[in-house]
């Protein structure tokens, strides 16, 4: 009887810890949620307030300014079919001229577009031996001579009109830049899917905030990105020998055109009426390095604004910024806890926390999916893919 008595007590003692342990795994979860639940609130606080100051934004109606405009595009080792895609629906939105700023060593492209002469007498090549997408820039600014000067990427093509409506704010004499919104031509692959989400989100939401709290935009995107001749003209020399800690800067070269423009003092603006499309990486291992390499543009040209002066004069792109700052740590903490739920097997919590991820990232994607429904196809993908993107955003600051 002592030992039957004794085993019982063993087991009931055994029970009692097991209790006592899993109560104390709960309450490790309970007193996790409380952050993540103020984080969460703040995310979502702050991103219902960009919706909310978004939708105010409208774009200007397009009016025959009677500005000139010239159109310039640096080319290296482009598609010659795509090149001359590119071309024919940027001649089609009548430019007073369109220069060509060619490597030396793309004879494809060279002869495609001296092919195009022929039928676009405005056009102009310049044959660069120069390395670099900084100086092609310069000199086809240099060589511009119109009021209005459009920086486009040799694989960008527009739409009809697009022209006339990215102009039209620059009869605000105080406006120095202006940029359309951009989408993926076509998409097919995973990474071109993905991109395309992530373009609708960038320009239906940050660019849509920015627009409607201020003239300020984070950065007018090198695809299409338009610019008052006399603004940009003073700025090339510190566009192509821009140096962080003490490095020469190659790339990021639309992102540190606008913060100079902006730093000049000129007002940049958005168009969302006006689209321009992009073919995007095919390959997702493509898609990551531009990804990585585009974090760490954002990072080195968003901390060189911060420590600036101008940034604070443009109190809702200071706000952006700092956000964005912080966003990459805050992004994590909902994966963090979902591990720990498994961890600690409350697959109560991780049923919930898959729910929420479905529910929330709809939420969010939803004006793109009104524009593309079958992207819900690529909803599992775009979650697991924006925590890879906050920790590859970390590797970025740190490289």
């Amino acid at each position: 009887m002592p030992d039957q008595l004794s085993s019982e007590f063993r087991q009931l003692l055994e029970t009692v810890l097991q209790l006592i342990s899993q109560l104390g795994n709960v309450g490790n979860l309970i007193i996790l949620l409380i952050p993540v639940g103020i984080i969460g609130a703040w995310r979502w606080g702050v991103w219902l307030m960009r919706k909310l100051i978004g939708a105010r934004y409208r774009p200007q109606e397009p009016i025959n300014s009677g500005l000139t405009t010239s159109v310039v595009v640096p080319v290296y080792n482009e598609e010659p079919e795509l090149f001359r895609r590119a071309l024919e629906s940027w001649a089609r939105n009548g430019p007073d001229e369109i220069i060509a700023v060619i490597d030396y060593t793309d004879e494809d492209c060279i002869r495609e577009f001296n092919e195009f002469a022929k039928i676009f007498p405005s056009a102009k090549l310049i044959v660069t031996r120069k390395p670099g997408k900084r100086p092609a820039l310069a000199d086809g600014m240099l060589a511009a001579s119109c009021d209005i000067v459009a920086l486009v990427d040799s694989d960008t093509v527009w739409e009809e009109d697009v022209l006339t409506k990215v102009v039209t704010p620059f009869l605000d004499p105080e406006v120095g830049g202006v940029g359309p919104r951009q989408n993926v031509l076509n998409p097919s692959s995973l990474a071109q899917r993905l991109f395309d989400v992530y373009l609708d989100l960038r320009y239906l939401d940050e660019i849509r905030f920015l627009a409607a709290a201020g003239d300020a935009l984070t950065c007018i995107s090198g695809r299409t990105a338009v610019y008052r001749r006399e603004a940009v003209l003073p700025l090339l020399d510190k566009l192509v020998n821009e140096r962080f800690m003490g490095q020469q800067v190659i790339s990021g070269d639309d992102k540190s055109l606008t913060h100079l423009v902006q730093g000049a003092g000129w007002k940049v603006r958005y168009q969302g009426n006006a689209r321009v499309y992009t073919p995007g990486a095919i390959k997702m291992s493509t898609f990551l390095r531009q990804r990585l390499r585009w974090s760490r543009n954002s990072w080195r040209a968003d901390l060189k604004a911060i420590f600036s002066g101008w940034l604070w004069r443009r109190p809702a792109l200071a706000f952006q910024l700092l956000d964005r700052l912080v966003q990459p740590v805050t992004t994590l903490i909902a994966p963090t806890y979902f591990i720990l739920s498994i961890y600690y097997q409350q697959y109560f919590t991780t049923i919930i926390l898959l729910a929420w991820w479905l529910i929330s990232r709809t939420v969010k994607i939803w004006g793109h999916l009104q524009r593309r429904r079958s992207s819900i196809i690529v909803l599992p993908a775009y979650i697991i893919f924006s925590y890879f993107f906050a920790l590859q955003r970390i590797y970025a600051f740190f490289t």
